[in-house]
């Protein structure tokens, strides 16, 4: 309810944008630590879980949101890369079952049940090649485009929140 009731306010949306812009730039100027897999530690799990959960609302992205965190933590490029993509993969099948229990109709046919499946099917492959298409510009570390972008979107949505 909190993210449904988020994702209709126009302030909320605004200043999400806005925190995932920064949160972009901040990353792009980050260099990556030394961190490497064998010293991860379950304080830095915390803050990269907190930034995870953070990146639900509207207008933030989980994969750059954790490659940032990780970053923040200290730990290498391509260990922080691997960190956000393991961990978008649960929202995604997250969202698809939430997706199937929120459907009004209780009454299934198997074609309905082939479609459904189908949908699903669909969704989670579209979302796994965002993730890769997303994975390449990690990569490259080049956020500044994406963070103009989303600063560009939360100043417009504020924008028409006060002046519309």
């Amino acid at each position: 309810p909190v993210i449904r009731a988020a994702s209709g306010n126009l302030l909320i949306l605004g200043l999400c944008f806005l925190m995932n812009g920064v949160i972009l730039m901040i990353a792009d100027n980050l260099n990556p630590g030394e961190k490497s897999p064998a010293v991860a530690g379950s304080s830095s799990g915390i803050f990269i879980g907190i930034a995870q959960g953070i990146s639900t609302l509207p207008g933030f992205s989980g994969l750059a949101t954790s490659f940032s965190m990780g970053l923040v933590c200290g730990y290498q490029k391509n260990f922080a890369i691997q960190i956000a993509f393991l961990l978008s993969i649960p929202m995604l099948i997250t969202d698809a079952v939430l997706q199937l229990f929120q459907m009004e109709t209780v009454v299934f046919s198997l074609d309905m049940g082939i479609g459904i499946m189908i949908a699903v099917l669909l969704e989670l492959l579209i979302g796994y090649i965002c993730i890769r298409a997303t994975l390449l510009i990690v990569k490259k570390k080049k956020f500044l485009f994406l963070a103009l972008e989303n600063l560009l979107v939360g100043g417009g949505l504020l924008a028409w929140f006060y002046f519309l």
